[in-house]
C-alpha cells in the first residue's frame, strides 16, 4: 500500500478520484499544485475548471462516455490556479466495490499543452506556407524519387481545370502540346537517370484550350545518405517572353535583310557612279581607235596612242573595284584581347532559340586554355554569326534523320582555328562560296561568307571550305596568335 501511495503522490500528471455522484473525492499533489485550493463548488463539479469553449462538448458527450468502463476524453483546456488554461489529455475509468457496485471513477490527466501548441503552430505555418506557395506567380510542384506526382499548388488546377489525380501519369500528357511531349519526356528521363537539375521549355494547354509557353526548373532534394527524397520545382509562364523574343528575332532578321539590301544598293550605286566615266571613255576611245585604223592607210600611231588611253581607263576601273573591296573590309577596327571560346559561347547563346526551334543538335569541341588574341570582338561575333547562319540554312533542307551542327576550336602552330561543321546539303566543288553575292537561296544576297572572308583576311587570317563526312560541309577560318 505504501508503494501505491508513493506512486499516487509522485506521478507527474494530475490524478483524481470521484465518488459515484461525480463529487471530487481525492487528488494527488500534482493536481493540487495545479488547481490550487479546491473549494466546495469545485469538489461538486470539478469539470467547472474547464475552458468555457470545452465544457459544452463535455456536457454533451458525458452521458455516452460514462457508460464506458474507461473513457478517454478529447483534449481539454483546464484552468490553472493563476487563471491560465493549459491543454490536457484526460482518461478515467469506473471503480466498483467487491459487490460490483459503482463507487466512483479514477482518472489521470497529462499536460499536453506544449505538444498541442506546437502542433497548432506547425499547422499555422503549414497553412501560411501553402498560402505563400499558392500566391507565387508560377506552378509549384513536388515529385517522388522516381518522378511520381505528389503535390501541385492551386494555380496549376486553376490553369488546367484538372485535379491532382487527373494530372498524374498519363493525364498530364493531354495538357502538354503534342510537339513537345517527346522532348519533355526525354529531358526528364535523363534528369532522373543522372540525378541532376533540369530546365525544360514546353507549351501547356489552358482550361480554355489555349497553349502557352512555360519554363519548368526542377532539382532533386537529397537526404543525409545522398539518396533522392523528392524533386521540387516551379513552372514559369514565358509566353510573353517567347512572343517578344520571336518579334525581336523577326526584327533582327528584317534588319539584317534591310542591311544587306542597303549594302547591295550602296555598292551598286557606288560602282555605277564610280566606273561610269572611265567606261564611257573606254567606249569612246575604242570607237576612235576603230576610225583611225579604218583609214587608208591606217593611222597606227594615233591608234596606238588611243589604246594607251584605253589601258589607262581600264586600270582606273580596276582601281575603283579595288577601292570598293576596301570599303567592304572597312576601316581598321579597334582591337583588344579577345577570348575566342568566350565569343563562341556568346554567339551560341544568342542562336540557341533558332537551333532549338529547328531541332538542330549542337556539338561543342572547344579546346580549353586558348590564348587571347588581339582582335575586335564585335567583328568576330559577326564572323561566327554568319558561319552559324550558313550552317542553319544548309540544315533547313536536311532530309530524315538528326540535324547536327558542330563547332570546333583548337590551337595549331602560330594560329587559332575555328570550324563550323554541319550534315546539311553540302556544296558543289568549285563553288565560289566566299565571293560576294554568291548564294544558292533565292531570298539571300550571298554576302555572309564574303563578309567572313573580308574580316578574317583583314587580320591576316585565312578561310576554307571542306566536305564533311559523310555529308555536309565544314567552313573554317584561322587567326594568327
Amino acid at each position: 500500500m505504501n508503494q501505491i501511495q508513493e506512486l499516487f503522490e509522485t506521478l507527474p500528471g494530475c490524478v483524481w478520484r470521484t465518488l459515484a455522484n461525480g463529487e471530487l473525492d481525492r487528488v494527488n499533489p500534482g493536481m493540487l499544485r495545479y488547481l490550487g485550493e479546491i473549494g466546495d463548488s469545485l469538489k461538486r463539479d470539478w469539470w467547472s475548471c474547464l475552458h468555457p469553449e470545452d465544457r459544452p462538448e463535455i456536457d454533451k458527450a458525458t452521458p455516452s462516455l460514462l457508460d464506458d468502463t474507461e473513457t478517454t476524453y478529447p483534449p481539454l483546456r483546464i484552468r490553472r490556479h493563476d487563471g491560465v488554461y493549459r491543454w490536457f489529455q484526460c482518461t478515467d475509468r469506473k471503480v466498483h466495490d467487491e459487490h460490483g457496485m459503482l463507487v466512483g471513477r479514477c482518472g489521470i490527466g497529462w499536460d499536453i499543452h506544449d505538444t498541442v501548441t506546437a502542433t497548432r503552430d506547425l499547422r499555422q505555418r503549414e497553412s501560411a506556407i501553402r498560402t505563400i506557395v499558392d500566391c507565387i506567380p508560377g506552378f509549384v510542384w513536388q515529385l517522388g524519387p522516381s518522378g511520381e506526382l505528389q503535390y501541385l499548388n492551386n494555380r496549376v488546377f486553376e490553369y488546367t481545370g484538372k485535379t491532382l489525380d487527373g494530372l498524374r501519369e498519363p493525364g498530364w500528357r493531354d495538357c502538354v502540346h503534342a510537339d513537345d511531349v517527346e522532348s519533355f519526356v526525354g529531358l526528364w528521363t535523363r534528369a532522373l537517370q543522372d540525378r541532376r537539375s533540369v530546365t525544360v521549355e514546353f507549351r501547356l494547354r489552358r482550361a480554355d484550350g489555349v497553349y502557352r509557353w512555360f519554363r519548368t526548373m526542377g532539382a532533386p532534394i537529397l537526404n543525409a545518405q545522398g539518396s533522392i527524397d523528392s524533386w521540387c520545382g516551379v513552372d514559369i509562364d514565358i509566353d510573353e517572353e517567347k512572343r517578344v523574343d520571336q518579334s525581336l528575332r523577326s526584327a533582327q532578321s528584317q534588319l539584317a535583310r534591310t542591311a544587306q539590301l542597303a549594302i547591295a544598293a550602296e555598292l551598286t550605286a557606288s560602282t555605277a557612279n564610280a566606273i561610269n566615266q572611265p567606261l564611257a571613255a573606254v567606249v569612246a576611245n575604242a570607237f576612235a581607235c576603230q576610225r583611225w585604223l579604218s583609214r587608208t592607210p591606217p593611222n597606227v600611231a594615233r591608234a596606238a596612242a588611243i589604246l594607251d588611253l584605253i589601258v589607262q581607263d581600264s586600270n582606273a576601273v580596276a582601281a575603283i573595284v579595288k577601292r570598293i573591296m576596301a570599303i567592304i573590309k572597312g576601316t581598321p577596327p579597334t582591337n583588344s584581347p579577345v577570348d575566342l571560346n568566350g565569343v563562341i559561347e556568346d554567339v551560341m547563346r544568342l542562336q540557341a532559340a533558332d537551333l532549338q526551334e529547328q531541332g538542330i543538335a549542337v556539338v561543342r569541341k572547344l579546346q580549353h586554355d586558348l590564348p587571347l588574341i588581339q582582335a575586335n570582338a564585335a567583328l568576330l561575333r559577326q564572323v561566327l554569326v554568319n558561319l552559324l547562319r550558313n550552317a542553319i540554312d544548309a540544315l533547313s533542307e536536311h532530309g530524315p534523320g538528326p540535324k547536327i551542327l558542330s563547332i570546333i576550336s583548337r590551337r595549331e602552330p602560330g594560329e587559332l582555328v575555328i570550324e563550323v561543321a554541319d550534315n546539311g546539303r553540302g556544296y558543289l566543288d568549285g563553288s565560289p562560296l566566299f565571293e560576294a553575292f554568291y548564294t544558292t537561296k533565292n531570298d539571300r544576297l550571298g554576302l555572309g561568307l564574303a563578309i567572313v572572308r573580308s574580316i578574317v583576311e583583314s587580320y591576316a587570317g585565312r578561310v576554307w571550305a571542306l566536305h564533311n563526312d559523310p555529308m555536309g560541309s565544314i567552313i573554317g577560318f584561322s587567326l594568327p596568335t
